[in-house]
This record gives structure tokens, sequence and C-alpha cells, in this order.
């Protein structure tokens, strides 16, 4: 089993229990949860291996904005200004679990208007949702919905049968199916 192929078994639960009815794909938070994560190990990026991830529970990049009231982090990141790569300090969001970075990551973008604007949570499927988060400013990456669409495609085969049945049931399979069907497009 790939570390990518553990952190998917070990994590799709969470993403589905904090996606509920609130219209994020959890094939959507799994990826964006992997790229945001992903740090490299023996010359291969694993989820969850980002400094941000093992030291602040943070799985998303979500920065510390001025009305967050919890433990913060200050850590080194990529952006893209000007269409420039450069590296700056980032105050990021702390958490006390993975499972709290789910769930806030489903809060961040419920409360914050531009993602609804954005057509974020009236997405017709997980590609489509990705283009949205980008067009809506998520990440300053000009590829970033590319690579979610792509960690999704490889991802798909991954999901935990035991969440499928526990749960998700027909709703995951049809998510699995739709995202197998609008990243091909």
């Amino acid at each position: 089993m790939t570390p990518r192929e553990y952190w998917v078994k070990n994590n799709a639960a969470a993403a589905v229990e904090a996606a509920g009815d609130s219209g994020i794909y959890p094939a959507v938070m799994i990826a964006a949860a992997i790229l945001e994560s992903s740090g490299l190990v023996n010359g291969q990026y694993v989820p969850g291996a980002s400094l941000l991830a093992k030291n602040a529970n943070n799985y998303f990049g979500i920065k510390a904005s001025p009305g967050w009231t919890g433990d913060t982090i200050a850590l080194r990141t990529g952006e893209y200004i000007n269409g420039q790569r450069v590296t700056v300090t980032g105050i990021f969001r702390k958490y006390p679990t993975v499972k709290d970075s789910f769930s806030d990551y489903v809060n961040f973008l419920q409360v914050n208007p531009r993602y609804r604007a954005a057509g974020v949570f009236s997405a017709a499927g997980a590609a489509a949702q990705a283009d949205a988060l980008q067009a809506a400013g998520y990440a300053t990456d000009p590829a970033y919905a590319k690579k979610l669409k792509s960690i999704m495609e490889d991802i798909a085969e991954m999901i935990p049968r035991e969440i499928v049945a526990a749960g998700a049931g027909l709703f995951f399979l049809a998510l699995i199916a739709l995202i197998y069907l609008k990243v091909r497009q």
C-alpha cells in the first residue's frame, strides 16, 4: 500500500463526515488535503508529512484571518504573486486534530461569501467544484484546479469499501462515478 492509499483509507471517513450535506464533495476535500499537506519523505510526496500538517494538523493550508481566535503557527510557504512563485511567511490556523481541520475547511468555505458566489456549493460535480475553488481564489497556484482533478482521478479507486458500505452508501458510489466521468472530460 502506498502512503497515499494509506492516507486515503484512514481519512476518507473524516472527509465524508465533515462534508455532510454542505455541498462540498468529499473527493475534493480529500484531494485538497493531499495537495496541501504533502511533504517530501525519502524522495516521495506523502500526504500529512508537511510541517503544517505535522505541527498544526492543518491539512488545507488555511491561514489565520484577523477574526481567528484559535491557535496559530508561523511557517514559510510558497505563494504565487504576479505569476511568480515566491516564499513568504504565513500565519496558519492550528487544530487539535485532523478531524477538526476537515470540519473547519467546510466552515471556512461556508462563511466566506466568495466561495458561494464562485459556484463552489452549486458545482455540478467534483471537477467543477475544483474549478470554482480556483475561481474563488482559494489558492494562489494557477494550476490548483488541475492538480486537484489529477489527484481525484488517482484516488477514485482508493476509497475504502467499508466507507461506502457504512454510511455513505449510494451517494458515495455515485460520487466516485461522477469523479471519474467529470475528470475524464
